[in-house]
């Protein structure tokens, strides 16, 4: 188990001259949020140098285990969700959310042709409000997209990167990293889990952010409550 200690005592201060620049609303979740667990197994990869590395060294983790993997830029991690899908064949995605900073237009075609041929059976797509704004059509093509397939996209104050997906044959899986669904050229870094608790962690903090910040981009779904 991990501790963290310090013997620093807590201090803070307004740094001088910039109390005219305290934004008058910060967006925020209700509390800071800690998620406990155990791993059962741990899996370490580098798939850098891997050709199709996604469908190569993705074995899906078994319950309570997690996946440690680094990939290049040749890579979206948006392939991880039709890859899951295929090496989770025949279960198909119940629920899908994705927290992400942006995105491309092949990252709209991937979930759009999941959805299409019912691989993906909901879709909740939160990205960074900065990008919302400076990418404006192509949030709003993905929003249009996905809300008239029965989804949601929002643009809020986040930078997390998540994918949760929770599958028709009971497992859970969650992809925490550092890469966005698009692709930059980058090594990034990623933990694939099957563990229910933590997609349910996710998806409570997610949902409870969303409905105090922000209002739906379609006519709500009963995607808040059930199994998260």
């Amino acid at each position: 188990m991990l501790k963290l200690t310090t013997n620093t005592p807590k201090t803070s201060a307004a740094l001088p001259g910039l109390e005219s620049f305290a934004p008058q609303r910060i967006d925020r979740i209700k509390d800071d949020l800690l998620h406990r667990r155990r791993a059962a197994r741990r899996l370490l990869i580098d798939a850098r140098r891997e050709k199709n590395a996604l469908e190569h060294i993705l074995t899906l983790p078994d319950a309570g285990e997690s996946l440690h993997f680094i990939i290049d830029g040749r890579f979206e991690p948006c392939d991880l969700i039709p890859a899951t899908r295929r090496l989770a064949h025949p279960a198909r995605i119940k629920r899908l959310e994705i927290t992400t900073l942006g995105f491309n237009a092949d990252n709209i075609a991937c979930l759009t042709a999941g959805m299409d041929q019912g691989k993906i059976e909901n879709v909740l797509l939160v990205c960074s409000h900065y990008f919302q704004k400076a990418d404006a059509s192509l949030f709003a093509l993905m929003q249009q997209e996905i809300t008239k397939r029965g989804g949601k996209v929002y643009g809020l104050r986040t930078h997390t990167k998540l994918i949760l997906m929770e599958m028709t044959d009971g497992r859970h899986f969650t992809i925490e990293g550092s890469g966005n669904l698009r692709a930059c050229r980058s090594i990034e870094q990623f933990v694939f889990t099957n563990d229910r608790d933590l997609l349910l962690f996710h998806r409570h903090w997610l949902n409870d952010y969303i409905n105090t910040t922000n209002k739906p981009s379609g006519p709500l779904a009963p995607v808040f409550g059930g199994e998260g």
